[in-house]
């Protein structure tokens, strides 16, 4: 197929009315002569602009992979739907494919694309009939036709071969097809499409000479196609074809996607014009040339007239040897030495201003904003240009949907799985936060429910709500362990804290020398309380306490008395500590020692001072 309508030059000249002279057409440049004219050059040319243009890779490249999300896998069946995110994420790696293919959608404006199913080729022996395993066994193959020699026969001769399906999920590939190989034919009529594919030299040339790796892994088909010299044709159900939107024309027409490319080929043409008279000026107009010449005296005097100037110049030379191994060294001449710059006006002659403008024209034109691969790229929620832009995103990102959605078709009827449904996470453009402010409030006010809130900030309702639901589980669990830990260090020092007590009233007992049948029981905290703001009386008894398994009662006035008779026979300071201890753990037990100690000797005991003497202050301080 042939671009003989892109070129408008042909019977588009001009006459001026004036003088009748004719002027050559305008679309008549350079650039236009080396656009090439059929759809396979056209492929190989933009292939080449993409590879070798720094500019046009960028534009491309970011177009193609800024798109591409987290794929996401829909389906009811948890273990279905981590079953495929495992599977087309890890093995059959769909998210570097899914921008390999953007790439060639951008750069050739087409993306073919077809799904390689894992096959054995068997050799059959045509005498015995036995078969073998193309790949472990030796053979030749020439002219189309398999020959090996049968192990079990001996015979050697002609072979049938077939190929046999397995049903093996990691022998799965997905294969992108050069579009430069393919002839398409398209009805306009019916819609009906035929594509052809013309097999690689290279690869033809491996077949043709029955290179064992290559004809043992290659399906009949492909085989036949060489042995025929005919293109193989494509079952449509079979073959992807991905194209940019294009107008309808007869040289396109619908069966050919138009490249990002092909508007600018001609600027591109212009660009390396510029490139390479830049280079040609760096390279003969930056260093300058410097000539060295006998000067002339002002009076008039020529002194190559009285000198011989083949000396003057050998002495020139090694009076800059010597300088340039020497940077102090002072040359002495007779005569003044002029000089003279030839070239050395590069910098003025660069062309760094038409080259940015041509840059940027460039991707105007491929539909890429500049500010897209040069930076400097902001987001507004009233910016028309990244309105516009994402639209285009958005597009592309569709056309990506159409495609996975065949992919897991293809592969879930070949392998008898559970069909389910791809989709990418949701594309923004930037974080607008105007918008989810706006989102958030609409959320408070309860117009909107949490799983759009969470769609809008690219979070997946589901996954949340069953995250959510496990951290709270986990922490209820948490918090429970929490409890009863300090519920258990709680009882754990209560415990030590009854021994402790029970300790000191021993040791105490031991001091004042009581007998250890007149111990007085261990009261708890709770019974301690009740009893503080009670009055002591004759009938006041301590609740039960356990004693060699029998339940016994002390009579507390009883008590107190025996506790102080036996504090007044101790020395003062000891009388002192005693007592403290004793208020300490039971003070309502020591307020009553203290009134039996104070009935019995008025003058011995003195109660402790409840409120801090008076402090003098600055007026009574002598100076």
């Amino acid at each position: 197929m042939t671009l003989s309508g892109y070129s408008p030059s042909s019977g588009m000249g001009d006459q001026s009315r004036h003088s009748g002279m004719p002027y050559d057409s305008p679309f008549a440049t350079q650039g236009r002569m080396w656009t090439p004219m059929q759809v396979r050059y056209l492929m190989n040319t933009c292939k080449f602009y993409y590879l070798m243009n720094p500019l046009i890779n960028a534009a491309t490249t970011k177009m193609a992979m800024y798109p591409i999300t987290e794929i996401i896998v829909q389906d009811a069946d948890k273990e279905v739907r981590h079953f495929y995110e495992d599977y087309f994420t890890n093995s059959m790696d769909l998210h570097t494919h899914l921008i390999e293919a953007g790439l060639d959608y951008n750069v050739y404006g087409n993306m073919f694309s077809s799904i390689m199913f894992p096959f054995i080729k068997y050799l059959e022996c045509k005498r015995c009939g036995h078969k073998v395993q193309a790949k472990s066994t030796r053979f030749d193959y020439s002219g189309g036709a398999f020959s090996l020699n049968c192990k079990k026969c001996g015979n050697y001769g002609e072979a049938n071969a077939e190929d046999v399906y397995i049903k093996n999920p990691q022998g799965i590939r997905i294969v992108r097809w050069n579009p430069a190989d393919f002839q398409i034919s398209h009805n306009e009529v019916t819609g009906d499409t035929i594509y052809r594919w013309t097999m690689p030299s290279l690869l033809r040339h491996d077949i043709v000479v029955g290179k064992h790796s290559v004809v043992s892994k290659t399906p009949q088909d492909f085989l036949a196609s060489v042995r025929d010299n005919e293109p193989l044709l494509f079952n449509e159900n079979r073959l992807f074809h991905m194209k940019r939107p294009s107008i309808s024309s007869k040289t396109l027409g619908r069966a050919w996607g138009v490249p990002m490319i092909l508007p600018v080929i001609e600027d591109v043409y212009y660009l390396q014009v510029l490139r390479k008279a830049q280079e040609q000026i760096a390279s003969e107009h930056l260093v300058p040339l410097r000539v060295l010449f006998p000067q002339g005296t002002s009076q008039g005097d020529a002194p190559y007239t009285m000198m011989n100037l083949t000396d003057w110049k050998d002495q020139i030379q090694e009076e800059l040897t010597k300088y340039r191994r020497d940077r102090n060294y002072i040359p002495v001449l007779p005569v003044p030495v002029g000089n003279q710059t030839i070239a050395g006006e590069g910098r003025a002659l660069l062309l760094h201003q038409e080259i940015r403008a041509v840059n940027e024209q460039i991707v105007a034109g491929m539909g890429v904003p500049v500010e897209f691969v040069f930076g400097g790229l902001s987001y507004s929620g009233t910016s028309v240009s990244m309105r516009m832009l994402e639209n285009v995103m958005l597009n592309y990102r569709q056309e990506h949907l159409r495609y996975m959605r065949w992919i897991v078709q293809q592969v879930s009827g070949y392998m008898g799985w559970p069909s389910s449904t791809l989709k990418l996470r949701d594309f923004r453009m930037a974080d607008d936060l105007n918008r989810r402010q706006y989102l958030f409030n609409l959320w408070q006010s309860g117009l909107i429910s949490d799983q759009a809130l969470l769609e809008e900030s690219g979070f997946d309702a589901a996954e949340e709500r069953e995250n959510r639901q496990n951290e709270e589980k986990a922490k209820f669990d948490e918090q429970e362990r929490s409890l009863l830990a300090q519920t258990e260090a709680q009882n754990k020092a209560t415990r030590l804290q009854t021994l402790a007590q029970r300790d000191i009233q021993m040791e105490m007992q031991e001091e004042t020398g009581m007998p250890a049948e007149e111990q007085m029981p261990q009261a708890s905290g709770e019974m301690m309380q009740d009893q503080a703001g009670s009055d002591l009386t004759q009938d006041s008894m301590t609740p039960e306490a356990e004693a060699d398994g029998n339940n016994i009662q002390v009579n507390l006035l009883q008590y107190a008395q025996q506790v102080s008779s036996r504090l007044m026979t101790l020395e003062p300071q000891a009388r002192a500590a005693a007592l403290a201890q004793v208020r300490m753990e039971q003070p309502a037990m020591a307020a009553e020692v203290v009134r039996i100690m104070k009935e019995n000797s008025p003058g011995e005991v003195r109660n402790l001072p409840e409120q801090l003497p008076p402090r003098r202050g600055p007026e009574t301080s002598v100076i």
